[in-house]
């Protein structure tokens, strides 16, 4: 199960998930623009998230600007 406060360590998290490749990359990534969102839904049992996250590249760096999780 997740746990309420999330999880502690990368490591914990790939043991929630066992059927899921987490050193995989899908690198290289390139953009078009310096501004984009970043949309994900995560689904667990009968529970679903969503958030959208306002993300602006800038010299190979990116910004977070802001995020919003089930439309909050």
């Amino acid at each position: 199960t997740i746990p309420e406060e999330g999880f502690a360590s990368t490591s914990q998290l790939a043991g929630v998930f066992p059927n899921f490749d987490f050193s995989t990359t899908h690198l290289p990534v390139s953009f078009t623009t310096e501004w984009f969102y970043l949309d994900a839904v995560i689904t667990f049992e009968k529970y679903s998230a969503t958030s959208r996250t306002l993300i602006n590249m800038n010299n190979n760096k990116a910004y977070i600007v802001s995020r919003s999780y089930n439309g909050i």
